[in-house]
């Protein structure tokens, strides 16, 4: 990008500034002199919920554009992303797309399934490290010590629990719902905060509670705290294609019949 006689003393403020200098800096480029630039974008879907989707916009009309030589590779675990998109991003992307299924399948093993990878994960996260790392950690942070036979006892209960039907139906449709690793690591840490001294184990029943909190429906959390009025308003959205005039009579009609009864 030959950014060494552009940058300076520059300083880099807003991420509108970032976004005009990076762009200006690939647009000055050309096929014939400049490196390849290989943009990896993680959890593609977070790129999707922002405000107008202006980075994804640029970098996607920059790649198509016989400037700067760029590639641009979104990574997600959600397979309606490209819903996501607004149609103007979507017009320029390239509608590849690679599919990728965890698990493996190597011919000197036998195949696991994902959700196998799953239970092994959630046994690992939540055990007690052996001897050696215990030591490493009471060395790192003076007011921790975990009693060794403690330890092995509920590395027995963890691993317990993944046995357990109700513990592994529960996992499996959370992770029908959400396949990330990052909101697995939020519901164990949701259970593993309800930990006290007076509660000192993890209960199936506390998973089944932190489960409540990423498989509730956020519409119906919505509705939940609408008032009468704004209540209405949907049920008019619903029944009737809405227009200003149509919600004011039919919020007439309802004023009317609550008042007559």
């Amino acid at each position: 990008m030959q950014l060494e006689n552009v940058v300076g003393d520059k300083v880099f403020g807003t991420f509108a500034e970032n976004l005009t200098f990076l762009l200006d800096s690939l647009k000055s480029g050309d096929k014939k002199r400049s490196k390849p630039v290989i943009f990896i974008l993680d959890e593609f879907d977070l790129f999707c919920q922002h405000h107008n989707q202006t980075l994804l916009y640029n970098l996607f009309d920059v790649a198509q554009s016989a400037q700067a030589p760029i590639c641009v590779i979104g990574m997600t675990c959600r397979l309606d992303v490209i819903e996501l998109l607004e149609k103007r991003v979507k017009s320029r992307f390239s509608h590849r797309q690679i599919f990728l299924f965890p698990g493996d399948i190597s011919s000197s093993e036998q195949p696991t399934s994902a959700f196998d990878d799953r239970l092994e994960l959630f046994q690992h996260l939540l055990s007690l490290p052996d001897d050696e790392n215990v030591n490493r950690i009471e060395h790192q942070y003076e007011d921790c010590t975990i009693d060794p036979q403690f330890g092995s006892v509920w590395n027995e209960y963890i691993k317990s629990l993944v046995s357990n039907a109700t513990m592994v139906n529960l996992l499996k449709r959370m992770y029908q719902i959400d396949v990330s690793e990052r909101s697995f690591r939020n519901f164990l840490a949701m259970a593993v905060s309800t930990l006290s001294e007076k509660h000192q184990r993890l209960e199936v029943n506390d998973f089944v509670e932190a489960s409540k909190m990423f498989t509730q429906d956020d519409k119906v959390l919505m509705l939940e705290g609408l008032s009468v009025l704004e209540m209405c308003l949907v049920s008019v959205f619903i029944v009737f294609s809405f227009g200003i005039g149509c919600i004011s009579d039919k919020h007439a009609i309802i004023l009317d019949n609550i008042n007559e009864t």
